[in-house]
C-alpha cells in the first residue's frame, strides 16, 4: 500500500508541474529558480573561500 500511495503522490505532483509549466511565464520563472539553485557557484565559492581563510 505504501508504494502505491507514493506513486499516486508522484503522479499528482507531476501533473501539477505540467499544468504549471504550460504557461510560458511560469516556465521562465521555473527555469530561473532552477538556475539559481543549480548555479550559486560564484557567490557560494567566495563565501566558502572567505570562511576557510577566516578560520
Amino acid at each position: 500500500m505504501g508504494t502505491e500511495s507514493i506513486a499516486r503522490l508522484n503522479n499528482t505532483v507531476f501533473t501539477l508541474e505540467i499544468r504549471y509549466l504550460r504557461h510560458a511565464s511560469n516556465l521562465r520563472i521555473y527555469t530561473q529558480k532552477l538556475s539559481r539553485r543549480l548555479v550559486p557557484g560564484r557567490k557560494a565559492g567566495r563565501m566558502t573561500a572567505d570562511s576557510e581563510s577566516g578560520t
